[in-house]
C-alpha cells in the first residue's frame, strides 16, 4: 500500500464506522432495531464514540491542515492496515443482527445479553486502539 492510500482507507473507514454506529445507536435505542434499553444503549454510546471520534479527529486535522500526499510504498502488509478495522465491523454488524433478528418474535430467544453487546462494544475499542493506534500515529503525523 502507498501512504496515500493508507490514509484515505482508514479516514474513510473511521468516519464511516463512527457515523453510523453512533447514528443507529442514537436513532434506534428505544426500538426493536435495538432491542437493550435506552440507558444500555447509551453505555455502549459512552464507550466506543468518543475513542472513535478522537481517532477521527486525528485524521480529519491531518488532511485539513493540506500536507502533502506521498505515492511511496511501505513496508506495511495490507491486512495490518485493513484487517482490524473489517474484523470490528464485522463484530459490530454481527453483535446488532443478532440484536435484531433475536428479537425479531418478541421472546429475545437468541439475543445476546445487553452486557454482552457492551463487552462486544468494549472489545471492538480495545482491538481498534491496539492495533491501529500506531498506524494513524505513523501516517498521520504533522510535521
Amino acid at each position: 500500500m502507498t501512504i496515500k492510500q493508507i490514509r484515505n482507507w482508514l479516514g474513510l473507514y473511521f468516519l464511516l464506522i463512527t457515523s453510523v454506529l453512533g447514528g443507529y445507536i442514537l436513532m434506534f435505542k428505544e426500538t426493536s432495531l435495538l432491542p437493550i434499553s435506552k440507558s444500555e444503549g447509551i453505555d455502549a454510546f459512552e464507550i466506543i464514540i468518543p475513542v472513535l471520534v478522537g481517532q477521527l479527529t486525528i485524521i480529519f486535522k491531518w488532511f485539513g491542515i493540506g500536507q502533502t500526499e506521498q505515492d511511496k510504498i511501505v513496508d506495511i502488509p495490507v491486512w495490518v492496515v485493513k484487517g482490524p478495522p473489517i474484523i470490528v465491523a464485522i463484530l459490530l454488524i454481527g453483535a446488532v443482527v443478532n440484536l435484531v433478528v433475536g428479537n425479531s418474535d418478541g421472546t429475545h430467544a437468541k439475543v445476546i445479553s445487553p452486557d454482552s453487546f457492551k463487552a462486544i462494544v468494549t472489545f471492538s475499542v480495545t482491538l481498534l486502539n491496539a492495533t491501529t493506534l500506531f498506524i494513524i500515529a505513523r501516517f498521520f503525523k504533522i510535521e
